[in-house]
């Protein structure tokens, strides 16, 4: 099966005709944006509101806030054979609070000997409040602490480079694009979707600069990039044939879930598939086979769900 090759894809401007489509990568770095500036940002980019994050919640603020402080060597320790680790656990739950534990671990790399202290600080989040209750805490990790509740505020009140990857993700899916390179990162979007495809490269050029960066090639409707595309769906149409064959071998009932995820794919593809019919100018007629095969499949999953 052929690989994407960046030294072999002929690109051409806007203006000119026999598009196939285009190809599209981006980079999304570590980053922190307010919920109402992010909204505007898309609203702007004529992606609109509909692919905003739900809401921070507090209790995953509270979380991530926690989790962050986790890390080797994070405070000083007596001499250097010990190193000192912050951990931080789930201990309690209820509908109203989460309980989280700061634990420190004990290495004693000169006697090979592993220790921990499991209260180092207590901290309960208050889901009514939004606030952090500090039960108990020691000299050594009042920092700590501090740092947790800094980080609640920065995580509650703005959303983080992996809600925007999210959006970025949910978005490019609805342009029906295919991955043309085996471990993902560049796609194929069909030329019908070009101004869809601008929009989330304006959303992304938005950001700072060197925060975010998307670009998009033109493919020309040459011999070889029709190959190369006609070569990629029939790779994703074989990927898609061999997971429900796969699940369909089972001799128990399929769990619903399991069965849904796959239903709900295979149905993508499908629709997918006239996109790329379209482009193409029905040279994937040869695919049909394939296309019925998935849909018999699908019918055969439906009898099989719990």
């Amino acid at each position: 099966m052929k690989n994407l090759n960046l030294q072999n894809v002929a690109a051409v401007s806007q203006q000119e005709n026999g598009i196939l489509g285009h190809l599209v990568w981006y980079s999304i770095s570590e980053m922190f944006v307010p919920r109402d500036e992010l909204r505007q940002r898309l609203v702007d980019a004529g992606i609109g509101e509909g692919y905003m994050p739900r809401p921070i919640s507090g209790a995953d603020a509270f979380r991530k806030a926690s989790s962050a402080v986790e890390g080797k060597d994070v405070l000083p320790a007596w001499n250097e054979h010990i190193s000192l680790n912050v951990l931080v656990r789930d201990v309690a739950r209820g509908k109203n609070y989460v309980q989280r534990n700061l634990v420190l671990e004990f290495l004693d790399k000169e006697h090979k000997e592993l220790s921990y202290d499991s209260e180092e600080a207590v901290l309960v989040f208050d889901k009514t409040t939004n606030t952090i209750d500090v039960a108990k805490c020691s000299d050594q990790a009042t920092a700590i602490v501090d740092q947790i509740k800094d980080n609640f505020q920065l995580f509650l009140n703005n959303h983080d480079s992996q809600a925007l990857r999210s959006i970025c993700t949910k978005y490019l899916w609805s342009l029906n694009p295919i991955s043309v390179r085996p471990s993902g990162g560049i796609y194929f979007v069909p030329f019908q979707y070009e101004e869809q495809l601008k929009r989330l490269v304006d959303f992304l050029s938005s950001f700072e600069k060197g925060r975010t960066e998307a670009y998009t090639i033109p493919l020309i409707n040459t011999e070889e990039q029709r190959d190369m595309v006609k070569a990629k769906i029939a790779e994703h149409l074989n990927n898609t044939l061999t997971e429900m064959a796969v699940m369909l071998k089972q001799p128990k009932k399929i769990e619903k879930g399991k069965a849904n995820i796959l239903l709900n794919n295979a149905k993508f593809v499908l629709e997918n598939f006239r996109d790329y019919k379209e482009a193409l100018n029905d040279e994937l007629r040869n695919m049909d086979f394939t296309l019925d095969l998935i849909q018999q499949q699908m019918v055969c999953l439906l009898d099989r769900i719990e």
